[in-house]
């Protein structure tokens, strides 16, 4: 058994780099879990279950107006709930592909698919902890980032790592701003998040970021929320960021910017004056 659901892509969905904001694709996940379970006779209304973990693959950028159509399956069943893997097409192409662990504890009466889609659960978030130089930013809940359980939605948790992140290399001295007017040449390729415990309006959140691992096309950054007043783990994340040239095609990261992020990563040292970034040339390396 599988969903499918399809409809055009809304203009407020996009961003500044006229393709869709990358924390959208997990409200597209949810529309198609959300038709997926009512084909199982789930009532959403009466028991809407918490979605336990969440992560994403971005193969290619999605644009305004194209058509896009989410598929989704159960991939896996355990102890935790249902493992529902999702692929996001435009036409025949893969744009996208992800998987939800949704926390239903009641049994499914069908089997699952199989185990398609599970090398996109976040592997090892258990073992995810500070390291290196770890900065810290607190915000709030707000109420337009609620839903009608009382507690901050799934997807906007992405936002927030998001505002964790670009503080951080403001910091290193990458402003993101300046980077965005030569192409935005970092692009999110892998973005996944566990959901630990819930947070709900105006409740503080503080958001610890670092440098996971630095590579010669990507850097991973990780990531805690912890709530600001109780101590308590909210949820861990982690993203992957991909170094493109003009064409869209992974390239290097110039190694001035590397060395950043290494010594970010080692905990050393790093020069807080504004890095220079040229725009990266039309050929991939």
């Amino acid at each position: 058994m599988q969903a499918v659901v399809s409809f055009p892509v809304r203009y407020v969905e996009t961003d500044a780099q006229a393709v869709v904001y990358y924390a959208n694709h997990f409200a597209w996940f949810e529309l198609g879990y959300e038709a997926l379970l009512a084909q199982m006779g789930f009532s959403l209304v009466e028991n809407r279950p918490a979605v336990r973990e969440a992560c994403c693959r971005y193969r290619a950028p999605i644009r305004y107006g194209e058509t896009v159509t989410v598929t989704s399956h159960v991939a896996a069943q355990d102890e935790e709930g249902l493992w529902v893997g999702h692929e996001i097409r435009v036409g025949s192409e893969l744009r996208a592909e992800g998987t939800t662990l949704i926390g239903y504890e009641q049994p499914v009466a069908f089997a699952p698919t199989g185990e398609r889609g599970s090398a996109l659960r976040f592997e090892r978030w258990s073992a995810l902890a500070p390291r290196g130089r770890v900065d810290e930013v607190e915000l709030r809940v707000r109420f337009a980032e609620t839903s009608p359980s009382g507690h901050a939605h799934f997807s906007r948790y992405f936002g927030w790592l998001e505002v964790g992140r670009i503080a951080y290399l403001r910091r290193l001295g990458l402003d993101y701003a300046r980077l965005q007017r030569l192409g935005s040449p970092f692009v999110i390729a892998w973005a996944g998040c566990r959901y630990l415990s819930p947070v709900g309006f105006d409740e503080p959140v503080r958001i610890q970021v670092w440098i996971e691992e630095v590579r010669h096309r990507s850097y991973v950054a990780g990531y805690r929320l912890v709530h600001g007043q109780e101590g308590r783990l909210v949820a861990v994340g982690k993203t992957v960021q991909a170094f493109i040239d003009l064409e869209g095609h992974p390239t290097q990261i110039p190694e001035a910017a590397r060395e950043r992020l290494l010594a970010a990563s080692q905990g050393s040292e790093v020069l807080a004056s504004p890095f220079v970034l040229e725009a990266p040339g039309s050929a991939s390396s």
